[in-house]
């Protein structure tokens, strides 16, 4: 047996991340990434040797990109065909997990979920650098029936927070179940609110007035990128341009369980002190959000115009309020400058007149 079964995989990884994480075991003779729809949530490592193989099973709970990875033998199937997992039946019985408060912990979720069953695993996916919840997580029971009498026992509470729970992508693939298809998008001229594919996003009070508009849609942008971003392949980021205040972010995402793991993290977070709004949407929505986030109208327009006017003048006025203080302190040094040395010139004619008077005396 020389092939390992490697589960829990970000997005991020690619087979030559895995080449480089087991190399050090052994050669290597093949990698296969297995993926329903969007980026691989688990793979098959082949060594040449089976002493390799187990060996590299140290690497299981090793986390890379926020995840902890699963590494286990996996069965070779007669005539070559794809090698299943070990044991696909503890595979099968893997949730995700949403709408995690920061404050839980793959404790708390152990012991809320093993109601329905021993829990064999429960991890909250941090952020790497800063180790933050991510907001979402994966809790993995004994068997399949068990994952889906879990799911249907919503509603899931834990510190206040109603949780999203679900089987995760792992867990429909190793139970065979067919990924659900798309919604049908809906054509609209104006901003569709309805979750249609699920793949946007849309982020209110996330972006308001600053006094430097274009820099601060930048940084808007940039935190907004870092932060989905971990949570899936994003296609585009819509920040309002050129208008100030009050208007959505809109974020389109690959994958529908991207956004959704987004928005689950995201809500009742709060950005410079403002609590933030976020709903799924349709990827053509936030595509048509964030065109027309860009593009002003007519009197957003002629305002800007008008506030730049006003702006220019203010500084106007300023700078030469600057130049008349600058002249009244110039003069006033320049007085200060005379009054010192009349009093030098007084002080030394008194010291003459003393030394005067003193001879004389003599």
């Amino acid at each position: 047996m020389s092939t390992i079964h490697v589960a829990n995989l970000s997005p991020a990884i690619h087979g030559d991340m895995l080449r480089s994480i087991f190399a050090h075991f052994g050669p290597i003779a093949d990698i296969r990434l297995i993926s329903g729809q969007g980026p691989a949530s688990y793979a098959f490592v082949e060594f040449s040797t089976s002493d390799a193989a187990v060996k590299a099973l140290a690497m299981s709970g090793s986390e890379f990109d926020g995840r902890a990875l699963r590494v286990e033998l996996a069965n070779q199937k007669g005539g070559g065909g794809a090698v299943p997992p070990a044991n696909p039946q503890a595979l099968s019985a893997e949730l995700f997990v949403g709408g995690l408060a920061p404050s839980i912990t793959g404790d708390m979720l152990r012991m809320h979920f093993s109601r329905w069953g021993a829990v064999q695993e429960a991890n909250v996916m941090t952020h790497r650098q800063t180790g933050v919840s991510k907001g979402f997580g994966f809790v993995r029971l004994q068997s399949h029936d068990q994952a889906l009498a879990c799911v249907g026992g919503a509603p899931h509470i834990i510190e206040g927070r109603t949780l999203n729970v679900e089987l995760s992508n792992l867990g429909k693939n190793a139970a065979g179940m067919p990924p659900q298809a798309p919604a049908p998008r809906k054509r609209k001229h104006s901003v569709d609110t309805g979750e249609g594919d699920g793949r946007g996003l849309c982020v209110q009070q996330l972006f308001d007035a600053a006094p430097a508009l274009e820099a601060y849609a930048q940084k808007v942008e940039a935190d907004t990128h870092a932060t989905c971003g971990a949570f899936g392949s994003i296609r585009s980021i819509g920040v309002p341009r050129p208008k100030v205040s009050g208007l959505a972010v809109w974020v389109e995402f690959d994958e529908s369980r991207a956004a959704r793991a987004a928005a689950a993290s995201l809500a009742s977070r709060t950005y410079d002190g403002r609590t933030l709004g976020v709903r799924v949407v349709d990827s053509g929505a936030a595509r048509r959000g964030a065109a027309e986030a860009a593009a002003p109208s007519d009197g957003d327009t002629e305002r800007l115009r008008e506030k730049a006017r006003f702006e220019a003048d203010q500084s106007r006025l300023l700078q030469r309020r600057v130049e008349d203080l600058e002249s009244e302190l110039e003069s006033v040094r320049a007085s200060a400058k005379k009054d010192r040395d009349f009093q030098k010139q007084r002080i030394q004619a008194l010291v003459q007149r003393v030394a005067a008077l003193e001879g004389g005396g003599i």
